[in-house]
């Protein structure tokens, strides 16, 4: 299943705002630092480093961080703003709008017992573009975070409603994915377009995959099957 993820609201625009401000108070942060050590080296800026130490003078001594915070205070306010174009009606403050495009495939193989109407997930495989993965690591545990919502969504977390009013009485018949419920080694490939609005051209990660990972496996279901049903596809509706 393939999906472009139009959210009317969204942590994808964390990435965004978040990065493209920490990036802008580092660049005014590291301004800022050269700055005071050139006042205090009596130096030119040209003639100065940053290096992990602190910084150095290509013709004198290497102020050290503490020295130079020592001697004043040094930070920086980083700002973002949002592309410009329609994201908001004015009247309600809805989203309508989104800030970034967030691309994902999921496919997945299940196995159904036609007797006890358990499913079984066999193997998932995702693609996703995350624009340009800063932390890998991080990347790839945010696809295994979504995959675990989206398969508690699509075969697990059924809510009972009853009169308006929700009736499971407990976790115990409310169900999520335990670690033994999700397939260990999903196939991740890691796309990078660069083609996002975050720093780097980095893209958020976690929603789109929580949008396709369900339904993917209502069409895996559709497939086993031969005909639709309805998510949450618990044994007892199977």
């Amino acid at each position: 299943y393939t999906t472009l993820f139009r959210s009317r609201a969204g942590s994808s625009r964390a990435m965004f705002m978040i990065g493209n401000a920490a990036i802008d108070a580092a660049s005014q942060l590291r301004i800022a630092t050269l700055a005071a050590a050139a006042e205090r080296l009596a130096a030119p800026l040209d003639e100065l480093r940053w290096t992990a130490a602190g910084i150095e003078c290509r013709r004198g001594p290497t102020l050290t961080w503490k020295q130079l915070g020592s001697s004043r205070a040094l930070d920086g306010l980083g700002r973002a703003q949002l592309p410009t174009g329609r994201l908001l009606e004015v009247g309600t403050g809805n989203q309508v709008g989104y800030p970034d495009h967030m691309f994902a495939t999921h496919a997945v193989d299940v196995a159904v017992d036609e007797a006890t109407g358990r499913v079984r997930v066999l193997r998932w495989v995702v693609a996703q573009d995350v624009g340009k993965a800063i932390d890998p690591a991080c990347v790839r545990g945010q696809i295994h975070g979504s995959l675990a919502m989206g398969l508690g969504q699509a075969l697990y977390e059924h809510m009972d409603l009853r009169d308006g009013l929700v009736a499971n009485a407990s976790m115990h018949d409310y169900l999520v994915p335990s670690i033994l419920d999700v397939p260990p080694d999903p196939i991740i490939e890691i796309v990078e377009s660069g083609q996002g609005l975050g720093p780097d051209g980095a893209k958020g990660v976690g929603e789109v995959s929580a949008v396709a990972a369900p339904i993917a496996i209502a069409h895996a279901l559709y497939d086993a099957l031969d005909f639709q049903i309805d998510l949450t596809a618990t044994p007892q509706e199977i």
